[in-house]
């Protein structure tokens, strides 16, 4: 399952300005605004979780964040992938958190170990805003493939409390999804999530099979969540993704349908998981930018 969207350099194509922005590195600056690479969000089994943040240049002010989550399987990946995306979404005004969270090799970091850091992520910067610089009521997930999956994930329910008493007040539900071609439903043993190709990293991030652990497999699957609360969601799948199959996205549009949620699903016909077609990335970062400035008004 692919890690990076490639072909953001695009910005033209929206009519965005390039600026620079600040160099890399987790700083803490007079403005008392938090900006740069691998800031520790929390710990899991003594290992901290870790994100980068991009700002856009200028004064600092409260600004809508998206939180960029990579794909790989939930087995391989880095949040190093999506920093070409999160220096485009800063030059539009944007506050972009690409998040770092465990991959699923071995028993201490299988499902939902994924979801937790995300949500977690998600709450430390509700805990940060006024430093970073984010409102905390204007914040979107951006995820391709297992990104996909758990930027969904992020729409579909909320977390409070936890007994993480520094997050507990905070919420991890973000006020808008743009899943690129995300698993959302692991209970149908009729219609798999992904592909045969792949099919072993479905029992890899459980480390269970399905009749072993169904109720995992349920909490698992964006589609069981859905309802009313959820967030208004982009979705941009290709038709002959052999990867994840077209046919996972659209249960989540129907779900969300079916609930009253706002949602678009985007088929690129005759493309598959990597957006390589000629017109598909540019048709993509279109759908997408329009998307989030309607919903997060940077």
């Amino acid at each position: 399952m692919a890690g990076t969207v490639r072909g953001w350099k695009r910005w033209a194509l929206v009519g965005l300005v390039l600026v620079a922005i600040g160099a890399a590195g987790a700083v803490l600056f007079a403005n008392r605004t938090i900006e740069g690479q691998d800031l520790e969000y929390g710990q899991a089994g003594g290992k901290p979780l870790l994100l980068d943040i991009y700002r856009p240049a200028g004064p600092s002010k409260s600004r809508p964040g998206v939180f960029l989550i990579h794909g790989g399987g939930w087995v391989e990946g880095d949040k190093s992938s999506q920093r070409e995306m999160g220096e485009g979404l800063a030059k539009a005004g944007f506050v972009a958190i690409a998040v770092g969270y465990r991959l699923a090799k071995d028993n201490t970091s299988r499902y939902p170990a994924q979801v937790d850091d995300v949500r977690r992520a998600v709450r430390w910067v509700r805990a940060h805003a006024r430093q970073i610089g984010v409102d905390p009521e204007r914040l979107g997930a951006f995820g391709n493939s297992a990104g996909g999956h758990l930027a969904a994930i992020l729409g579909t329910t909320e977390v409070r409390g936890t007994g993480d008493w520094a997050l507990k007040d905070y919420s991890s539900r973000v006020q808008c999804v743009v899943d690129l071609n995300g698993p959302t439903d692991f209970n149908d043993e009729s219609s798999p999530p992904v592909g045969p190709t792949i099919a072993w990293v479905i029992p890899n991030l459980f480390g269970k099979t399905r009749l072993e652990a169904p109720e995992a497999y349920r909490d698992a699957s964006p589609v069981s969540h859905v309802d009313s609360k959820s967030a208004p969601t982009l979705i941009v799948h290709g038709t002959v993704d052999d990867v994840v199959p077209v046919d996972q996205s659209r249960k989540l549009r129907d779900a969300l349908t079916k609930a009253g949620v706002e949602v678009k699903l985007v088929e690129i016909e005759g493309e598959g998981h990597h957006f390589i077609q000629p017109g598909s990335h540019d048709r993509m970062i279109l759908e997408a930018m329009a998307f989030l400035r309607s919903h997060l008004k940077p």
